[in-house]
Order: C-alpha cells, then structure tokens, then sequence
C-alpha cells in the first residue's frame, strides 16, 4: 500500500525514467521506496525533449495511477524471470497500460469498475503485449 500511495504521485514520464533506470541497473533487488522514488523523479534530466520536461508534481487520476501500479507490478514480477525490457517493449508495454487506464475511464462513469472487469481487461493488454514482443522470456500473462 506503501508503495501503490507513493507511485500514484507519480507522472507517466517519472515513472517510465524510473523503470527504464531500474531495469538497465542489473540489480538483483529492487531499491528502497525511497530510492526508488528518488530515481523516478530525476525524469527532467532524462527526458530528451526540454519542452516535455517535468518541472514537479503531476496530478494523476485513479486510473492512471492503476494502472502504474499494474505495470510496476508486472515489470517486477517479470525480472524475477531475469527477462529485461528494452525500449521498443517498454514503449508497447506503457502504450497498452495507457489503453487500459483509457478504457477503465470509459467504463467507470462514476461509479467505479467491478475488479472482474479490470483484471480480464489487464491480461488482454499483457496478451497483447506478449503478441507484440513485448513480454521477452516471460509467461504470457504476467499480471
């Protein structure tokens, strides 16, 4: 819960950074929240576009920040299969969660989305992934 609160401040970029950086370390272990955190919002030095540059806190919706918690949670689960992303899957992998969080706003109106739903629209996005490449050595469905 820790970590889902903390990443919910998050923007798309910051995170993105965050995840490229932690799987390009080699690391064996994931890196305290507090360094990890600090990692992801170094994205203003890493961004290659200044115009796109953060400058602070982005606010995110619930289902933006969702669906960054899913994505961690597969990248993490998927480099315990020693399985890294390079930038091509990393670009299918956040296209697809951002379809995700798109379609679980579609959905929601209001009155939120039943986990059923969320879960099974999830697995398609990770399908997909996998049928794009973007999953490497991993299981199809890592969610």
């Amino acid at each position: 819960m820790e970590w889902a609160a903390a990443l919910s401040y998050l923007s798309e970029l910051q995170l993105r950074h965050g995840l490229d950086v932690l799987m390009r370390s080699g690391a064996e272990h994931m890196p305290s929240l507090p360094a990890f955190l600090a990692t992801c919002r170094a994205a203003r030095e890493w961004n290659p576009d200044p115009a796109q540059a953060v400058t602070g806190p982005v606010a995110a919706d619930k289902w933006e920040s969702t669906a960054n918690m899913h994505l961690l949670a597969h990248v993490m689960k998927a480099g315990a299969h020693k399985s890294y992303y390079d930038e091509p899957q990393t670009r299918i992998l956040v296209q697809l969660k951002n379809a995700w969080a798109e379609d679980m706003r579609a959905d929601d109106r209001g009155e939120g989305v039943p986990v059923e739903v969320q879960r099974a629209a999830w697995r398609d996005c990770m399908d997909r992934a996998h049928q794009l490449g973007a999953v490497g050595g991993c299981p199809a469905r890592v969610a």
